[in-house]
């Protein structure tokens, strides 16, 4: 489990943490500024982004909303599963909210990691988290002993 607070943008893959280049920041419209931002992140790997310390969306991902008692119940093999019998497709915006602990969510990046996401709060330096990747080779393994 990692627990971060992220000040912008985090690629849940590698655990990087980044900032949006001025080139995005200093747009004169909000709308520019959003398309700006989701075009810098799929150049950069990046998959979530919070804004402003009240949104924390993500880009090019899935995620797929849980009750908060998932996030200790949900076994790797059973986050594969729930996103591989998911219909839901990979979106250029994913709202992931609200921002006050209650938000659980198994995702999938667009790279394909998949995992667990909670989101534990904001406060002034960022949006504050805790995640789970699944690790393929224990899935893999579980799998192929599973009848």
């Amino acid at each position: 489990m990692i627990e971060r607070v992220v000040p912008e943008a985090i690629d849940f893959d590698s655990g990087k943490l980044s900032n949006l280049p001025e080139a995005v920041t200093k747009k004169e419209n909000i709308a520019e500024v959003v398309l700006s931002a989701v075009g810098w992140m799929e150049r950069e790997g990046m998959d979530a982004f919070a804004d402003t310390r009240t949104h924390f969306f993500g880009a090019g991902m899935r995620a797929i909303e849980q009750d908060k008692s998932q996030w200790e119940k949900l076994t790797a093999v059973q986050v594969v599963a729930l996103l591989d019998a998911s219909v839901t497709q990979p979106s250029a915006y994913v709202p992931l909210e609200p921002l006050d602990g209650s938000a659980t969510y198994a995702i999938q990046t667009r790279e394909g990691g998949k995992g667990i996401l909670q989101i534990l709060g904001s406060t002034d330096d960022g949006v504050k988290i805790r995640y789970r990747m699944v690790e393929g080779a224990a899935v893999k393994k579980i799998s192929q002993t599973a009848p």
